[in-house]
């Protein structure tokens, strides 16, 4: 992966970003990003009832991949992320290169 510490308003929902762990800061973990704070998402539980998540001031919902391949939605405080993906290269296959929607150097 290639990392871009990209400011605040750069994120957009989709992006892939990278952050420490709410857990363990020593551990980084990746996720999409689905919603920004005081936004509203819909999760579904196990049992299949909806579930209500409003996302807080300062905080975003991602959607990440654990290690036996199950989602979880996680919300993340911003403080936590450390950039996001310029470049996906392995697998081959699934390689890819985001450089829309980069700012340009009058931008930053």
């Amino acid at each position: 992966m290639s990392l871009e510490n990209a400011s605040r308003h750069l994120w957009q929902r989709n992006n892939l970003i990278c952050a420490k762990s709410l857990d363990n800061h020593q551990q980084i973990i990746f996720g999409r990003v689905i919603a920004f704070q005081d936004e509203t998402i819909n999760t579904e539980s196990i049992n299949s009832r909806r579930k209500f998540i409003q996302i807080p001031k300062g905080s975003i919902g991602i959607n990440r991949l654990t290690n036996d391949n199950h989602q979880e939605i996680k919300i993340l405080p911003i403080g936590l992320i450390e950039g996001r993906t310029l470049a996906r290269i392995w697998p081959l296959k699934r390689s890819t290169l985001h450089l829309l929607n980069m700012p340009t150097t009058s931008d930053i």
